[in-house]
């Protein structure tokens, strides 16, 4: 998650760029669901090949898992693993060495 989460997504949804939607999961954990609005498009002119390339692979693998299968595999990676104690920004250099990818 991005820092400053509430900030930033409360902001997309206000300006109607993406919907937020609020679900109970594993009977305790409240977990947020974030979709495009209807008046939202992708922008491929905004992405280099190589980008976009990147967004097929990541659809192609994740695409058909629910919210706790995605969940439990971010929980796997070193980035979540060696940040999660101090609660510590995650580095995108974790991002070359992805397991789930």
């Amino acid at each position: 998650m991005p820092s400053q989460f509430d900030t930033l997504f409360n902001q997309a949804e206000e300006k109607n760029v993406i919907n937020l939607r609020y679900e109970v999961w594993d009977g305790d954990k409240e977990m947020v669901i974030i979709e495009p609005s209807a008046e939202t498009s992708f922008k491929k002119e905004l992405f280099t090949t190589e980008e976009l390339s990147s967004l097929h692979a990541v659809l192609e693998k994740l695409k058909n898992l629910k919210t706790g299968k995605l969940v439990d595999i971010s929980h796997r990676e070193p980035a979540w693993k060696e940040n999660i104690e101090g609660k510590r920004l995650i580095s995108y250099n974790y991002a070359f060495d992805l397991l789930a990818l």
